[in-house]
């Protein structure tokens, strides 16, 4: 039997899902996972750096990934506060 390569899919729905996964298990793990309820399912983590090589080159330069927590935390604080952001 045949196995046949299939390149990476780079599909938009599935790259933005596997990214949410992969920032909330960083933000489970900064926090020791003491959090009520766990949100990250660590099998999606390679999965995220096979299927979406664009979206996860980002997290291989330190200043990209420094972006990325930088904006991260500005959603949830507007979301906390009941702030807009210049998006919405």
């Amino acid at each position: 039997m045949e196995v046949k390569y299939r390149g990476p899919s780079d599909d938009k729905l599935e790259c933005e899902f596997l990214e949410n996964n992969l920032l909330s298990c960083l933000r489970e793990k900064s926090v020791q996972d003491n959090v009520a309820k766990m949100t990250c399912r660590p099998e999606f983590l390679v999965w995220f750096f096979l299927e979406c090589p664009t979206k996860a080159a980002v997290y291989h330069d330190p200043k990209g990934l420094r972006n990325i927590f930088i904006q991260d935390k500005i959603k949830q604080k507007g979301s906390d506060d009941g702030v807009l952001s210049k998006d919405d």
